[in-house]
This record gives C-alpha cells, sequence and structure tokens, in this order.
C-alpha cells in the first residue's frame, strides 16, 4: 500500500508539474510572434477611478501624470475616491487644481475595499463609454488612454489592461525579483496570451472596461481580494474579449524590502485561490493557482532522497522557467542581467514560504483585507 502511495503521490506532484511546464513553453513560444495591431484612439468618453486609503505620499505624482494625460478634455472625466483614509489624502484629493477637465472626489468614511471604492466611484462617474482605473500609486504615460481606448475598436473587446513598467527595478535584490516577475508575467505571459487570442486577465493598477460589459456583469467585484481578475473571468464568461496593450505604459516603483514583498505576496496568492470559485476554464484555473506549483516543486525536492523523484525531472522543470526569464530580460532590456538572476536566486525560497503560507491561510479561512499598500 505505501509504494501504491507513494507512486499516486509522485505521479501526482509530476502531472502538476508537467501541465504548469507545457503551459509556459506555450505561452513563451507564443511571445515571440507578432503582437496583434492596436492603433490609438481618442473618440470615446472616459471616466477615470482611482481608488486610494492613505495615499497622502503616492497623489502628488499620480496626479500630475492625470494632468499631463494626452487626451481629449471633453471626453475625460477623473474620479478620485477616498476609500476610509486615515491620513489627509481627502485633501491632497480636493486641492488638487489645475486639471483641464472634470474632477469628482467621493470620502468613503470607512473603509469598504478596494472593490467597494470602485462600485461608489462608479455610482458617481457620469456617463462614459469606457471606465479606466488607476492605482494611485503608479504613474500613467501620456498616452496610456489613448493605446487602452484603441483596444476597443474591436467590438468584442470588454476589457483592456496597460503595462506596469517597473520604475526602480535596480533599488535591491528584492525590487530586482519583483521587476523581474512583473516582466516575466506581462512581457511573456500576457504577452503570449494576447497574441493567441486567450484572454489576458486584467490587472489591477491600470486597465480600462468598456462600462456596458461592465455593467452587464453586475459591476466590479466587491469585498474581493482580487476584484480585477474576478473580473476578468466575469467578462469572459459572458463571452467578451480582454487584451493586453504593452503600448499602454504606466511606471509604477515594485516592492523593494521583504516586509512589502510579503505583504503583497500575501495578498495576491491568497486573492488569487480565493478566486478559484469564479474559475470557468482550465486557463482560469490555472491562473488562479497562482504560485502552488512552487510547492509542487517543492514536493518533488523532498522526495528525491527516497528515490520517488529522479532528479532529472527537476531539472527537466526548471528549464521552462529559465527559459522564460531569459526571455523577460531581454524585452525589458534588464542591466546588469546578472544581478536579477542573483535576485531570483536569493529570493526564490522566500517566495516559495511565502506562497505555502498564504495558501494554508486561505485554506484556513482566516481574515484578510486588501490593506495599504506596500
Amino acid at each position: 500500500m505505501t509504494a501504491t502511495l507513494l507512486l499516486v503521490l509522485k505521479w501526482t506532484v509530476l502531472g502538476v508539474l508537467l501541465v504548469f511546464t507545457c503551459r509556459r513553453a506555450f505561452l513563451l513560444v507564443a511571445s515571440m510572434l507578432p503582437p496583434r495591431r492596436v492603433t490609438p484612439s481618442s473618440t470615446r468618453s472616459i471616466a477615470v477611478l482611482v481608488a486610494a486609503r492613505n495615499e497622502s505620499a503616492q497623489l502628488p505624482t499620480l496626479l500630475t501624470a492625470l494632468a499631463h494625460l494626452d487626451y481629449a478634455s471633453a471626453l475625460l472625466h477623473v474620479v478620485l475616491i477616498s476609500d476610509g483614509s486615515a491620513d489627509d489624502t481627502v485633501a491632497r484629493m480636493r486641492g488638487w487644481t489645475g486639471a483641464p477637465f472634470g474632477v469628482t472626489v467621493i470620502d468613503l468614511p470607512q473603509s469598504v475595499g478596494k472593490g467597494g471604492a470602485l462600485a461608489a466611484g462608479l455610482a458617481e462617474a457620469p456617463a462614459s463609454e469606457l471606465i479606466v482605473v488607476f492605482d494611485a500609486d503608479c504613474q500613467p504615460q501620456p498616452d496610456v488612454l489613448c493605446w487602452l481606448a484603441g483596444a476597443f475598436d474591436d467590438p468584442r473587446t470588454g476589457a483592456a489592461t496597460a503595462y506596469p513598467r517597473p520604475a526602480n527595478a535596480n533599488e535591491g535584490p528584492v525590487a530586482r525579483y519583483a521587476a523581474l516577475e512583473r516582466w516575466v508575467h506581462h512581457l511573456v505571459a500576457l504577452a503570449g496570451k494576447d497574441r493567441l487570442r486567450l484572454n489576458p486577465p486584467i490587472i489591477g493598477v491600470a486597465f480600462a472596461v468598456r462600462r456596458a460589459a461592465l455593467e452587464a456583469v453586475g459591476g466590479f467585484p466587491v469585498g474581493r481580494l482580487s476584484e480585477d481578475l474576478e473580473l476578468s473571468m466575469a467578462l469572459t464568461a459572458s463571452g467578451w474579449q480582454t487584451r493586453w496593450i504593452g503600448a499602454a505604459v504606466v511606471r509604477e516603483n515594485v516592492v523593494a524590502t521583504q516586509a512589502a514583498f510579503r505583504r503583497q505576496r500575501t495578498r495576491w496568492s491568497r486573492g488569487m485561490l480565493q478566486s478559484a470559485s469564479h474559475a470557468g476554464s482550465l486557463d482560469d484555473l490555472l491562473t488562479a493557482a497562482g504560485y502552488l506549483d512552487r510547492a509542487f516543486f517543492l514536493a518533488a525536492v523532498v522526495l528525491v532522497p527516497f528515490d520517488v523523484v529522479d532528479s532529472w525531472w527537476l531539472a527537466l522543470y526548471l528549464t521552462l522557467p529559465m527559459l522564460t526569464v531569459l526571455q523577460a530580460m531581454r524585452r525589458a532590456n534588464a542591466r546588469p542581467a546578472w544581478t536579477f538572476l542573483a535576485a531570483a536566486a536569493g529570493m526564490f525560497f522566500i517566495d516559495l514560504a511565502v506562497s505555502i503560507r498564504s495558501a494554508v491561510e486561505q485554506l484556513a479561512g482566516t481574515t484578510a483585507g486588501w490593506g495599504e499598500r506596500p
């Protein structure tokens, strides 16, 4: 019986790793294909929503970037939502002057989470064809709205996500690792999905959604940790398509300290696992599984000394992530390359520990909130 259980364990672990490996290979090859064409557009009305909680220090950079957006002012309106902030976030919002477009400020007395704050902003936003969401700690580039709006020339497009380019990739080992993960996710995984029309999930940092599509699926998910992923699943389940637009760039600092990394990874990991119940396809389920393949990799490592798993399986599994990393660094023009590889080696087991702990906490049902940004 013990031999049978070990055999089942072996092929369960290796089967999961094989599925993730095939998926990575598929997206890696797809990311090398010519990108789908998008023509910038500035003819659609847009309401921009920014939900912030205790983001006073970040707001000046964001507001300056918003004021310099290259988009027709008559077609643009910005709604700023303070989600129960305890600092002077609301004062900074209300003190913003010089915007060439309409601005609405909403002060929620108590925190309702990002999804709830966005829902409140949507309710107050004027009529518009598109809704665009920006995080308070990003810096949208002047042409980002034009590139996002262009994706909606296709009437089947329900949402399009921008590319949050790391602004501080060389700040230290943690920032290098976080930047490397972002490059892999966007420049390989999401780029590959977009080129194959596989509906890349929207990313909460910066995305656009067709208002009619958003309202048709019930608006922003409220009380969820990954409202962006769940909104993506709802849209595709309703027949809408999603896009990743690499030319639509916002700059954003990635986390640069161990504490910030742990908080962010915990929130992301738990949020993805929470969204698994809404998965409508195998790829949705693999996306929601998030970082769990690393736990299966650890299980395989543990089984090697017992001669249950051959070490060459591990080498085979690690080949695809390495090729993916190299492709991402090439596309991002990461320099010096060795520093990012060293950061990946140093941070991997910390990442693994946080991912496993997050999974345990989520399965145990402990309370979590979207919290403050790291």
